[in-house]
């Protein structure tokens, strides 16, 4: 099992996430010269930059991992303040939210759960998707559930955040397989694999799938 609770053993890691993000505004600021917030050149959908920053994330929600091989509508991502609008103050408040660097891919589940989830500052880096922390956060059991590691089991912030977005729930547990199946049948059909039980399987990804997506 990856040291990543987000990952399968058939997903791409994630990689110079905060470079290929700085890459992107360079590109808005570019292309947009007059645009003082970010976060609405790439939430618009009519835009080509929500593509892009959907690629830097490999179409996976940063919090639970959950991939548009799972959620078939790409409508079904979009983009999170990781640091809620309502913490920011002043008439830049906007702006400061709407930064590249506090911006994040999620999936609708886990955008719309956390909504204006605050906890103290000391908590960013622990908690925000890029810095690399979050995987000793939490991590994936035997019955590939979500759980939060043992070192922060008594952290109220922790337990709070992780019981705010659901990371436990059998939902997660589902996108997990479900991902972990698919891989499974792009790797049989790579090797050019012939039986039966390949059929089966794509029989079972397409009826959990189908469960999975009734779930929005």
């Amino acid at each position: 099992m990856c040291e990543d609770y987000r990952l399968t053993r058939y997903c791409d890691d994630y990689h110079d996430i905060n470079e290929r993000k700085q890459e992107l505004e360079a590109l808005i600021r570019q292309e947009c010269p007059q645009t003082r917030i970010i976060y609405n050149k790439i939430r618009n959908r009519e835009l080509r930059y929500i593509g892009k920053f959907m690629q830097i994330y490999n179409f996976r929600c940063a919090y639970c991992g959950v991939s548009n091989r799972v959620l078939l509508n790409v409508h079904l991502f979009e983009v999170d303040h990781f640091i809620c609008e309502s913490s920011f103050s002043g008439s830049s408040a906007k702006e400061a939210a709407g930064c590249i660097s506090n911006l994040v891919l999620a999936c609708r589940c886990c955008n719309r759960d956390k909504s204006n989830l605050e906890w103290p500052r000391e908590y960013d880096s622990l908690l925000h998707p890029d810095r690399g922390e979050l995987i000793h956060v939490f991590r994936r059991d035997n019955n590939y559930y979500i759980r939060i590691a043992d070192n922060y089991k008594s952290d109220e912030i922790i337990v709070g955040f992780y019981n705010r977005l659901r990371l436990g729930s059998q939902k997660r547990r589902l996108d997990y397989l479900l991902t972990e199946m698919i891989g499974i049948e792009a790797e049989l059909c790579r090797k050019r694999y012939r039986h039966s039980s390949l059929e089966l399987l794509r029989e079972c990804i397409n009826l959990l799938s189908r469960r999975r997506n009734s779930m929005y």
